[in-house]
């Protein structure tokens, strides 16, 4: 989509871009700690992981926030969506209406051509024709209820599956990254560069050492057959970079 598709009003006039040197991260972070939605992906560190040089709108002295990772090709700047980021959009710790939506979204510069982004579960898309939405469903599993109620919850397909891994696999905690990064690369989904499992293990690696991340595991004879990186905040775990191997596949060991 395109900033320039939304008005410009009075009321977009108090929100204002800032290149990413000139964002306070301290008060980035607590607008994204304090915000209904609360998700890991609009810190200002994860932003500087997935997405080195992120610039951002910032409305009333960070009472809101949007993030806005930017790339430029072939002289034209856009917003795109990091990977590994599944949720961006407006931050605040008051309701997002549709207005406020268009507003923060008015506000992205001119010479920003583009916009692909994913707003957050908290905001409202405006009605505009000439812009293009589509809704998507996001799985959560609330683990306040005792084990027994959540195991009850699952598909008998799922139970047995669970069932079935059980006398093959022994779980395992804090797998080393460098495992779990071994095994995405030799076992990928879809072929990727070099680079990107180096810059793989620096995430990891950094999500880890902070306190905020473990990878689990599951062994099969002695061998790791599967693995994923579990990201800890504000009450919710995230479900980060899984991978298994034919084994791994076959026993269900995910």
């Amino acid at each position: 989509m395109e900033g320039s598709l939304f008005k410009n009003d009075r009321s977009m006039q108090r929100i204002k871009y800032l290149e990413n040197a000139d964002i306070d991260r301290k008060k980035w972070d607590y607008c994204i700690e304090r915000s209904r939605a609360g998700l890991l992906y609009g810190l200002s560190w994860y932003l500087d992981l997935v997405s080195p040089g992120w610039a951002g709108l910032v409305d009333d002295d960070y009472k809101a926030v949007m993030p806005l990772p930017i790339k430029e090709r072939f002289g034209i700047k856009y917003v795109y969506q990091p990977v590994l980021t599944q949720q961006l959009g407006i931050y605040s710790g008051e309701v997002n209406t549709s207005e406020i939506t268009e507003a923060f979204l008015g506000s992205v510069p001119r010479n920003i051509k583009y916009v692909d982004t994913h707003l957050n579960y908290t905001n409202h898309f405006p009605e505009n024709r000439k812009v293009r939405s589509t809704k998507r469903i996001n799985y959560e599993l609330s683990l306040r209820k005792k084990y027994v109620n959540l195991k009850a919850g699952y598909s008998e397909n799922t139970r047995r599956n669970i069932q079935r891994g059980f006398p093959m696999v022994e779980l395992v905690h804090d797998v080393p990254v460098t495992d779990l990064i071994r095994l995405k690369r030799e076992n990928p989904v879809h072929r990727k560069p070099p680079r990107y499992y180096e810059w793989m293990n620096c995430f990891a690696h950094r999500l880890v050492t902070s306190g905020y991340g473990k990878i689990t595991g599951a062994i099969i004879d002695n061998k790791l057959c599967a693995a994923a990186l579990f990201v800890f905040f504000d009450k919710r775990i995230y479900y980060l970079i899984p991978v298994s191997d034919e084994e791994g596949k076959k026993n269900r060991a995910m």
